[in-house]
């Protein structure tokens, strides 16, 4: 049933994949062969099954027959693609095909569909299980100090966060408040296999001090000088550790600094309805702060 449906009818692909070191090795070794290959088992592991494919002895005679290849040939590449990382080399042993990048594309096509059920076998899993997690499910959540517990839907929170965050991989914080007087509990710790690029918070301001490309690009956007910048880089890092954060991803280090910059450089509202009778109109500065920095690219 379309419902119940496993596998995907397409599939996203990075731009800069052909400077990924991984291909340039596989091209160089076995020509676009060896891409044409690598290019159909990712279509077979998407199509069927979604985050796996089945090596088997039927599955190099499927992609020699198709491309016009030697079974010989194939198999050889596929074991290449294993050997320089394309492919997990240790479930390939086990015939199967699959990889930490293609369970993460995987999860995120499907959270974006919004499936309900997402399922990766515990054989072949190699990505943590709170990937799992899709943003779109109820949840139920307790409420806390004493009160009774009750059910709350917080699908339609999520969604309405959603909508009004135009960044594509913002973090969406959909966890209670604490009630006054109650303990908060510590946050989730961060994703110990390395596939998502976390900077431990005490690192943090370091890190983003040596993006000094970003830094030049927002102050030349913003008029603000480099100092300036970097007093405030040390106060947010101050202020993702008072509220409990242990990691951030590196993408959302810039994006959380921006809009962070930009709410407390936001004037009061007396203010700004006296710059517009003084000034004829003009904005406050910090009405046209720019917020789109192209961070993802760091």
């Amino acid at each position: 049933m379309a419902n119940n449906k496993t596998g995907l009818n397409y599939y996203n692909v990075d731009t800069d994949r052909y400077m990924d070191i991984r291909i340039r090795r596989l091209v160089k070794n076995h020509g676009c062969r060896g891409l044409a290959v690598y290019d159909y088992l990712l279509c077979e592991v998407y199509r069927v099954q979604g985050c796996f494919a089945v090596w088997d002895e039927s599955t190099p005679f499927n992609v020699a027959e198709y491309l016009g290849l030697k079974e010989s040939n194939v198999s050889e590449i596929v074991r290449y693609c294993g050997a320089v990382g394309l492919f997990d080399k240790e479930l390939l042993s086990r015939g199967i095909i699959t990889s930490a990048s293609i369970q993460r594309r995987y999860l995120e096509m499907c959270s974006r569909a919004k499936r309900r059920i997402i399922h990766i076998p515990e054989i072949c899993r190699i990505v943590p299980e709170q990937s799992d997690i899709i943003p779109e499910q109820s949840q139920i959540i307790p409420e806390v100090c004493g009160k009774r517990k009750k059910e709350r839907n917080i699908s339609t929170t999520t969604t309405a966060r959603e909508d009004s965050d135009n960044s594509e991989d913002s973090v969406k914080d959909i966890s209670p408040t604490p009630e006054k007087g109650c303990a908060e509990k510590a946050p989730p710790a961060p994703l110990p296999d390395g596939t998502v690029e976390y900077v431990p918070i005490a690192e943090v301001a370091a890190w983003m001090k040596a993006q000094t490309q970003w830094i030049e690009a927002l102050c030349m956007n913003n008029h603000l000088d480099p100092e300036f910048v970097t007093r405030k880089i040390d106060e947010f890092a101050a202020h993702c550790a008072d509220n409990g954060e242990t990691a951030k991803e590196k993408r959302d280090c810039m994006r959380h600094f921006n809009n962070w910059l930009r709410k407390i450089r936001q004037p009061a509202p007396d203010v700004v309805v006296r710059s517009r009778c003084t000034t004829g109109g003009s904005r406050h500065p910090s009405a046209t702060f720019d917020n789109n920095q192209h961070y993802e690219k760091f």
